[in-house]
């Protein structure tokens, strides 16, 4: 249910941010709140020395991370989650 309904927030702030920022402002509004997504989830990384052998990123909070760079159009950058 949360998942859904960060899905709608993110869909309808991407629409006004459509109808009102220029295109250079949405896409660094895009990859402002992809950013955000991924600093989160690296968050709840877990591990010892330089995170090495902990939790990773889930596949699920991958799946997330992704559907949220698809609803505001930006596309996947190289990160801390990924991989």
């Amino acid at each position: 249910m949360a998942i859904a309904r960060a899905g709608d927030h993110c869909r309808e702030a991407t629409a006004i941010v459509r109808a009102r920022a220029t295109p250079t402002e949405r896409d660094e509004y895009g990859r402002f709140v992809r950013w955000c997504a991924e600093r989160v989830a690296d968050a709840g990384v877990e591990g010892g020395i330089l995170r090495l052998g902990g939790r990773r990123v889930s596949p699920a909070e991958r799946a997330f991370i992704d559907a949220i760079g698809e609803t505001l159009a930006v596309a996947d950058t190289p990160s801390e989650t990924s991989g």
